[in-house]
């Protein structure tokens, strides 16, 4: 996927597979460390030197070439919602900034951000997705956005797209069920989502008070 978009011309990090690794500059660390396939930052490893790469490719019991070295970025992560139809057509771009992650996001907003937006239009074209995607993406120094992974499925904020006015889930149902369905152009920005657990311990005979 990554070479697919690099030929396309979109914007992402430096990217090598990790059987790759004795071709990778000094100057170019720190590097991110995850598995090709995957969810949730399973498996996501910072590494800061070559000695710390090779420490971390020598204690995972995964294969090299099922891993990926992206270079890092420190700018501000976007996670963003694309809807697209069974037969191509673009629903709707929804840019969100992952603030604080946890695995999955859990501070999270709603941003206008056409630079994002812009691009995620760009890899729905080289893509050509039917259904849900979601595109990782973190900001360079110059604020480009660098896409970092595609998501061919909901996002965990998905939620925060419907908060937003735009409900992909409805929008894609009826989609799905042959509805005409328009494109929606507008979403609400800067609307938070804080996500949290909560544990309530309570005895059998207090359950009903």
């Amino acid at each position: 996927m990554h070479q697919w978009l690099a030929d396309a011309g979109d914007d992402l990090p430096a990217t090598w597979l990790a059987s790759e690794a004795e071709r990778i500059d000094e100057e170019v660390y720190p590097l991110i460390v995850k598995p090709r396939r995957g969810r949730g930052s399973r498996g996501v490893q910072r590494v800061d030197d070559k000695s710390s790469l090779h420490d971390h490719l020598a204690r995972t019991e995964r294969n090299p070439e099922d891993l990926l070295v992206q270079a890092y970025l420190d700018g501000p992560e976007f996670t963003t919602s694309v809807v697209g139809t069974r037969d191509g057509r673009l629903l709707g771009v929804v840019p969100k900034e992952a603030i604080e992650k946890d695995g999955s996001t859990v501070l999270g907003v709603t941003r206008r951000a056409p630079a994002v937006a812009d691009s995620c239009r760009s890899i729905f074209d080289t893509l050509d997705p039917k259904g849900p995607v979601n595109v990782q993406q973190v900001l360079d120094a110059e604020g480009i956005p660098k896409t970092i992974e595609v998501n061919p499925r909901f996002s965990s904020t998905s939620c925060l797209t419907v908060a937003a006015d735009v409900n992909e889930f409805d929008l894609l149902v009826r989609d799905a069920l042959h509805e005409t369905v328009a494109p929606v152009d507008r979403y609400v920005a800067d609307r938070y989502m804080i996500r949290y657990d909560d544990h309530i311990f309570a005895d059998d005979l207090n359950l009903g008070k």
